[in-house]
């Protein structure tokens, strides 16, 4: 057994490695790529934008695929209210809106329906930029596993000195056997080889371990029938910031 765990921490190990090793190593090419994408999106004449437009969305793709491979070992060192996470008094209101406008294209294109129900405001304590992200992975999430016609719900209440914050979708759901997998890096449903959807497994795993660096939670909820639905919590902020 202290042979199979040494074998086991050095595969670890090595997998850690990898990760950062291929991370470096791509970022410098995918932001050459992105950056001549962009140029490209600018300069191209009308009639040339049909083609320009996926080869800028795709390598914007790349860009957060790398980012995301960079925050994950980040993250690992970051402990609950970590002093490095910069936290303030943010609307969370406000953030899903965000959130939504930023996603609204992607739902359109799928044809699915994306509503928000929200009150105005809720203020809550986190880090605006890792709470953008986390928000932007959950609904990526969702979108992707909601077929054709389907709905994506945002629901952001106060109760309890927490804000919740719930994204709903009509997809297949998640079996209750793996209702906690799904949170483990690089963890997808089904086989790798034959799976629809693409993505690398990272999302949820990079959200949950950004929410609670900020003292908050981030689970699945188990609920009859299909979809699936995440809730995220948040410690309420004592008051609002000055001048709100």
């Amino acid at each position: 057994m202290e042979a199979a765990y040494e074998e086991l921490s050095r595969l670890e190990h090595l997998k850690t490695e990898f990760i950062n090793i291929a991370a470096h190593e791509l970022r410098s090419p995918v932001s050459i790529v992105l950056g001549y994408a962009s140029l490209l999106a600018e300069m191209a004449p009308p009639e040339m934008q049909d083609l320009i437009d996926p080869l800028h969305s795709q390598a914007r793709q790349l860009e957060r695929i790398v980012d995301d491979l960079f925050h994950l070992d980040y993250l690992k060192s970051l402990k609950e209210f970590d002093p490095g996470v910069d936290i303030k008094t943010l609307d969370l209101a406000d953030c899903a809106r965000f959130a939504v406008r930023e996603a609204q294209a992607v739902a359109e294109v799928r044809n699915l329906q994306l509503a928000l129900t929200t009150p105005e405001p809720v203020w809550v304590l986190g880090d605006l930029p890792s709470l953008r992200r986390i928000l932007r992975h959950l609904l990526d999430n969702a979108l992707k596993f909601t077929p054709a016609g389907g709905q994506v719900q945002i629901n952001v209440i106060a109760e309890g000195g927490e804000a919740f914050l719930r994204v709903q979708d009509t997809g297949p759901g998640v079996p209750s056997e793996e209702r906690e997998r799904i949170f483990a890096p690089f963890y997808q449903i089904g086989s790798s080889l034959r799976r629809s959807h693409g993505g690398m497994g990272l999302g949820l795993s990079l959200a949950r371990r950004m929410v609670q660096t900020q003292g908050g939670r981030l689970w699945l909820e188990a609920r009859p029938g299909p979809g699936a639905s995440f809730c995220l919590a948040l410690p309420l902020a004592p008051q609002k910031p000055v001048g709100e």
